[in-house]
């Protein structure tokens, strides 16, 4: 089983989707950011490891007016312009 938690800054769960082991990151943080019940501000960062990396997922994001953070590298953050 794999759980895809949204939280915030400081670790509060505000949103989470459930799924087999072998689904993909990328195809449950949108349903776990849709799952939180308050009202994100636009340009909230959405930081997530590079399992989450993908143009499509980035797209999406910048469509939902998050601003997405990924490590593309395990010691590297790279921050994505949308």
């Amino acid at each position: 089983m794999k759980l895809e938690v949204v939280v915030e800054a400081s670790g509060l769960p505000l949103g989470l989707q459930a799924a087999a082991a072998d689904v993909s990151e990328q195809d449950l943080l949108m349903p776990a950011l849709f799952d939180v019940p308050v009202e994100v501000p636009p340009g909230t960062p959405v930081v997530a490891d590079k399992g989450h990396d993908s143009d499509p997922l980035r797209d999406d994001l910048g469509d939902l007016e998050f601003g997405s953070h990924s490590a593309r590298c395990p010691n590297d953050l790279v921050e994505n312009s949308l």
